[in-house]
């Protein structure tokens, strides 16, 4: 069975084990010391919901992990990178919608002045580690 489907490249490499363990730390690690405010914290994943007539839909969301809110939750055919950056672009886009102010803007505290940062977690799917995300995140 290991044979079919790393011929098939479904198979994970060998030593991911340790890159598997530290990507699962980092993610803890978001939530060990929760944000104050707003827009600090974004979960952000891929859902797949079956039909009646045995299609299955992908369901992108992003929420926002202090404020409860669903910023993006788009329909997808696929999971791809482009997908991803849509629906977090969307976010992006709801969030001033809601504040009235640009999302970069939020990110600086009232009280200190100190520019605060967006962290994203993810289920570190292929679309999340892409070179393109990766370019896009730093974009």
């Amino acid at each position: 069975m290991y044979r079919v489907l790393a011929r098939n490249g479904l198979a994970l490499p060998e030593n991911c084990t340790a890159e598997v363990r530290h990507q699962a730390e980092m993610r803890k690690e978001a939530f060990t010391d929760p944000p104050t405010r707003r827009n600090r914290l974004w979960q952000a994943d891929f859902s797949e919901f079956e039909t009646s007539g045995a299609g299955t839909w992908n369901l992108g969301g992003v929420v926002d992990y202090w404020a409860k809110v669903n910023l993006a939750c788009a329909v997808t055919a696929a999971k791809t990178t482009a997908d991803a950056i849509g629906f977090l672009d969307t976010a992006l886009a709801e969030t001033e919608n809601l504040l009235g102010i640009g999302w970069t803007e939020d990110l600086v505290d009232p009280d200190t002045g100190e520019v605060g940062k967006l962290r994203l977690v993810t289920d570190n799917g292929p679309c999340f580690k892409s070179a393109r995300f990766t370019a896009w995140v730093a974009s």
